[in-house]
């Protein structure tokens, strides 16, 4: 079975229906933030062969959670469950919901947003792997799939549980937000026509969240869109991104996560931890670093090495450029009115922090382009000028320094060559290396008047665009 509505997620796609088609017991994790289609990829894939769905209630009691179990239960059976107090006893009761299917090709079930059902002293995640460890493990045709729009509650929680849990899931799929080219796919299938450039501009201000992009009307420009879900009395992505936030345990409010996320929005570069500790203090190092591991694993940040440094000059970016855009541009432009906002300088240093994060987001497009994609690369980013750089220090004795410029028409190569040349001289002197400089330019469209005397790579708009093999 295939859904042709599913845009991407090809692989993800093709796991799952590969695990369901095993004669055995199936405990499958599908996660990612909140808008990126994880109920919708379930659902359309699977459809009516899902026996029973339990969504958990945001912010609901352990009561909530128990009575909704068992009124789903009862609403799916033609049976009448009742309400219990505890997760053992609504375990029993599904157990109950399964011996009435057991002559079915498959059974199953699907818990979604399952850190909800997780409430304090509940032990629904104990009672869950006592449940699967004693009975749903031995039943051969039954599937049971979790989801969660908290990446890092199920990372640690799920994934990296010392008991019940531990090894038991056997399939896990975290869905991201579209890369360039399933934005471009789904954009057009809504009735959109826009160029790459407006696809692009689009990626950057909704992170290519699902979710955000069905927010875009088709109607409407992408200035028009923009003022709408961003700049109105009500601007409902405004509204949506503090949700997302809402929903992630690593960046609640005033916690720690939070600042630093906050922080990270106002650095182009991305920090180093002696930085961000410094900002932070007197908050102790070991909350900050458990911080920054969350924000990670909840997929707001990345984390690349520095070249010579990989662990101690470890640098921390903002990764979702919707975020980059609420936190920065929008509060940035709080109160002045469009034509104010589309003249700023503000703007233009959202368009470039934002262009590099999506090109940070598509290192394998990149690296296909730039004719690396078959050669062992670690990844890290230089800072020169308090800029980022990205740096691929490859297999071949050569390292590839790729420069990151955003422009709406083609580059002068009059000069980008000679800023290029200065660039590779400056990395030399500060890292020393033997290594072949390989220069590299990212910029939607190229370089306008280079010659065969140079040897520079050029990455463009449609690069970022292509179809690769792996991401």
């Amino acid at each position: 079975m295939a859904a042709g509505n599913i845009i991407g997620r090809k692989d993800e796609e093709e796991h799952l229906l590969w695990r369901l088609s095993h004669d055995e017991g199936q405990f499958i994790a599908v996660y990612g933030r909140r808008g990126t289609g994880k109920t919708f990829f379930v659902e359309e894939l699977l459809g009516e062969r899902i026996d029973l769905t339990v969504t958990g209630i945001p912010g609901g009691s352990r009561k909530d959670e128990l009575h909704n179990f068992s009124r789903e239960l009862s609403a799916r059976s033609g049976q009448k469950f009742p309400f219990t107090r505890s997760w053992m006893d609504a375990f029993r009761q599904l157990r109950s919901f399964i011996e009435t299917r057991k002559e079915q090709e498959s059974i199953i079930v699907f818990l979604d947003e399952l850190q909800w059902m997780d409430t304090p002293k509940s032990r629904f995640l104990t009672m869950l792997g006592h449940f699967w460890n004693s009975y749903g493990n031995w039943v051969r045709n039954f599937r049971l799939i979790i989801a969660s729009s908290d990446p890092g509650w199920m990372i640690r929680k799920v994934f990296g549980d010392p008991g019940e849990l531990y090894g038991r899931i056997v399939c896990r799929l975290w869905l991201r937000p579209f890369t360039l080219r399933e934005a471009e796919k789904f954009l057009l299938m809504r009735g959109f026509r826009m160029d790459r450039s407006e696809t692009l501009l689009a990626h950057m201000v909704t992170g290519g969240v699902p979710y955000f992009l069905t927010m875009l009307d088709p109607k409407e420009s992408l200035a028009e869109n923009t003022e709408r879900l961003f700049f109105s009395p009500d601007a409902p992505l405004c509204a949506e991104c503090e949700s997302v936030l809402s929903s992630l345990s690593a960046v609640s409010e005033g916690s720690p996560g939070r600042r630093i996320l906050e922080l990270l929005a106002q650095n182009d570069r991305g920090l180093r931890i002696e930085e961000i500790t410094k900002a932070l203090k007197p908050e102790p190092e070991d909350i900050i670093q458990d911080a920054l591991q969350g924000l990670e694993e909840s997929g707001l940040t990345r984390v690349y090495g520095s070249f010579r440094k990989r662990k101690h000059g470890a640098v921390h970016c903002l990764s979702d450029s919707s975020l980059l855009f609420c936190l920065r541009f929008v509060r940035g432009c709080a109160g002045t009115p469009p034509r104010s906002r589309s003249d700023a300088g503000e703007r233009r240093t959202w368009m470039n922090a934002a262009f590099a994060n999506s090109c940070l987001r598509h290192m394998n497009e990149i690296r296909e382009a730039a004719g690396i994609s078959r050669i062992l690369v670690s990844i890290c980013v230089w800072q020169p000028e308090g800029r980022p750089v990205l740096v691929f220090d490859r297999g071949d004795r050569a390292v590839s320094i790729c420069e990151i410029e955003y422009s709406e028409s083609p580059l002068s190569a009059a000069e980008c060559l000679p800023h290029l040349q200065r660039l590779m001289e400056q990395f030399r002197a500060e890292t020393r290396t033997k290594k072949a400089l390989k220069p590299v330019m990212i910029a939607p469209y190229g370089i306008d008047g280079i010659t065969d005397g140079w040897e520079v790579q050029c990455v463009t708009l449609d690069d970022l665009f292509r179809e690769v093999s792996l991401y």
